[in-house]
């Protein structure tokens, strides 16, 4: 029986995936993903308390390891698009702007899109609710608001193009919340965005466990179809939408997939931790010894494993242009 309506054309949810967990930072409880039976949309149901992100965010997220020294004797560099494109990190929404146009990054995490966005000559600022980039943002002297959006007010028409990398996902109201860009929004501005696909090949593969399924943190999961509407039912049209797969997150779901995780207990590859650190390191089964193994190869000299290597990568290329990828890369217009 369905137990709510879509967030984005009012239509049934039913119960698509049950009884999963966060898989990658450890927070308690479980979940399930309802889909919408019209357009495609996913939700995860329960969602987590609007005033509760900045909190969650900020004691499970792996940021609170950042190194601002790091930071600084790494200078960004923004790789030309022919290696974008063989990385499959061209779903970065911020990649996309022009020289000497004003843009905000909503959701910037360790801020290193509003440097690179200065850096591509671009002006840059943020928003992000994770307090720990507080010393990255003093540190760098950047334009990032450290909280939530609807606590700060821009000027009307102010920015060229508004991006954000992985984040409507998070959004509790993701049609008002992108109707009210609209006032900050240049008329010929465009909002940029990338989202995981709910429809792509390694969530079939995978099912419930899938990467960017991410819960408790992604609460909405998009379609194609769901994003046609999205862009409708907010007051913008889709002027060109694609999906791109990130090859880390191939070797993250592989990984993933093969490590004896459990509800609670933090992934020590996705939060900035060695192997070595993760508790309960005596439990690792066969499948995270094959895990360790993979990793061991895909770092290695072996030949065999770089042109197996090379392979995957030109299959998933061939996988996106098909619309199969791990991530939608969609622009938007105001109407």
């Amino acid at each position: 029986m369905p137990i709510n309506k879509c967030k984005i054309c009012d239509s049934s949810l039913f119960i698509f995936v049950k009884d999963i967990f966060d898989d990658r930072h450890g927070y308690p409880g479980r979940f399930d993903i309802y889909r919408c039976d019209s357009c495609g949309f996913g939700q995860t149901v329960p969602e987590i308390p609007e005033d509760k992100i900045s909190e969650i965010y900020t004691r499970y997220y792996p940021r609170r390891h950042i190194q601002v020294e790091e930071l600084k004797n790494n200078p960004v560099h923004v790789k030309p698009p022919v290696l974008r494109w063989w990385f499959g990190i061209n779903n970065t929404a911020h990649y996309h702007v022009k020289k000497g146009t004003r843009v905000l990054d909503i959701g910037c995490g360790d801020c290193t899109s509003i440097r690179e966005i200065n850096a591509m000559g671009a002006e840059g600022y943020g928003i992000e609710p994770d307090q720990n980039i507080k010393p990255v943002v003093d540190a760098f002297g950047l334009n990032v608001h450290i909280g939530l959006f609807d606590e700060i007010n821009f000027p009307d028409k102010y920015f060229d193009y508004i991006t954000m990398s992985q984040v409507l996902e998070h959004m509790h109201r993701p049609v008002q919340f992108l109707s009210g860009l609209r006032r900050i929004l240049k008329d010929n501005g465009r909002v940029i965005i990338g989202v995981p696909n709910i429809d792509a090949r390694l969530r079939k593969k995978y099912n419930s466990r899938w990467l960017n399924w991410h819960v408790p943190y992604h609460i909405n999961h998009f379609s194609r179809k769901s994003l046609m509407r999205l862009a409708e039912q907010s007051g913008y049209r889709v002027r060109k939408v694609r999906t791109i797969t990130p090859n880390l997150w191939v070797d993250w779901q592989i990984k993933l997939y093969m490590y004896p995780v459990r509800e609670g207990v933090r992934v020590p590859f996705l939060n900035g931790e060695s192997e070595s650190s993760r508790e309960n390191a005596k439990d690792v089964n066969s499948r995270g010894k094959i895990a360790v193994l993979i990793n061991k190869l895909k770092g290695g000299t072996h030949r065999l494993s770089k042109h197996l290597h090379a392979g995957r990568i030109i299959l998933q290329r061939i996988f996106d242009s098909l619309g199969m990828g791990e991530s939608y890369l969609v622009f938007f217009e105001k109407k």
